[in-house]
């Protein structure tokens, strides 16, 4: 069955590569994935460079593929704890990106909380990688599944504002900035829980990334909801910065 998915991974991940160029350069149903996120602009979406993130998440994914069909790698247990989950993360990826250039916004939230769901899944099955002394292991089995994760909270987060926005919810007549903040809280929760958890600065520095792209977007139509992402971007950097010098610390022991 290993090899099955070995070659799957392949397959799939190479499917979500083409597909996602396609969607970003030519587009899909005549938008490209652009053009969609700027018709449903919301108080959470981040400035255009901050999906740049894509391009190291795609070489890091490929240097996992790589790794995972490796003959050195087979008896690999952290790899073969990845399971079906790898394909499923990219069955998920790519349905989204239907979805989303479909409008098909219900659907696409739904799609991208099954995306999370996988790269949870992921992520929990990797992290022995992390501690491991193999520098492959370490950068190419843990640190991909780190990075996505930690986008994927983010573009969730967006993905179900603009959901919520899309079907007319008025936020318990609470102020948009006001929830703004507040989905920032509790990334900055999660942020600091799975780095004390896992020992992962990462996935919180991801964090801080979009975090500074919504306060760029932000800054002109909503400079308090800027400034508040900015503030918890640093809050969460120190946090990640603690946490590095921490691990060395141990480490030199």
């Amino acid at each position: 069955m290993r090899q099955l998915y070995r070659w799957l991974n392949i397959l799939f991940f190479l499917g979500v590569i083409v597909l996602n160029t396609i969607s970003a350069t030519r587009g899909l149903f005549g938008t490209t994935t652009k053009e969609v996120s700027d018709a449903y602009h919301v108080a959470v979406t981040p400035a255009g460079y901050a999906f740049s993130i894509w391009s190291l998440i795609y070489v890091l994914l490929a240097g996992f593929v790589i790794v995972q069909a490796l003959p050195g790698r087979q008896n690999d247990s952290v790899i073969r704890d990845t399971g079906p989950w790898f394909v499923l993360s990219c069955i998920f990826n790519m349905s989204w990106i239907l979805a989303w250039h479909s409008e098909m916004i219900g659907l696409s939230t739904a799609l991208m909380a099954a995306l999370l769901i996988t790269l949870i899944a992921l992520y929990v099955r990797t992290r022995p990688a992390a501690a491991s002394t193999d520098r492959v292991s370490r950068w190419l089995i843990a640190l991909p599944f780190s990075i996505y994760l930690g986008w994927i909270s983010v573009a969730s987060i967006v993905n179900f504002t603009i959901f919520f926005m899309d079907a007319g919810f008025n936020g318990f007549g609470l102020d948009p900035d006001i929830w703004a903040i507040l989905l920032f809280v509790i990334a900055a929760v999660l942020a600091v829980w799975i780095g004390r958890k896992f020992v992962d600065p990462f996935y919180g520095l991801v964090i801080v990334w979009a975090l500074i792209a919504i306060g760029v977007e932000q800054r002109t139509d909503e400079p308090t909801v800027a400034w508040a992402a900015w503030i918890i971007a640093v809050v969460i950097l120190l946090f990640d910065l603690w946490l590095m010098a921490n691990r060395l610390r141990q480490q030199r022991r």
